[in-house]
């Protein structure tokens, strides 16, 4: 799975609520670039948080492949306007 892969092994993720690659994958039709893209995103989110709350979980992962899908649409709008 192309979102597992963008993890480093040592990814600070959410062991309490683990994250459901299948789910990402079903949800969120991104290219390889903006799936990493989210991940890092969702790290940095995760990286901001007091030393004790910093994993990465799944709503930040949903919350950034949101912003990428957006990013995704804006650009394919973008495109449409340069042909009209």
């Amino acid at each position: 799975q192309l979102w597992r892969a963008c993890f480093p092994p040592k990814a600070p993720l959410d062991t309490k609520k683990p994250v459901d690659f299948t789910r990402l994958a079903e949800r969120f039709d991104l290219s390889n670039t903006a799936i990493s893209d989210a991940v890092f995103r969702a790290a940095a989110s995760a990286a901001l948080r007091e030393e004790s709350k910093r994993v990465i979980t799944m709503k930040d992962l949903t919350e950034a492949a949101e912003i990428e899908r957006q990013k995704a649409r804006g650009g394919a709008a973008a495109m449409d306007n340069l042909f009209v």
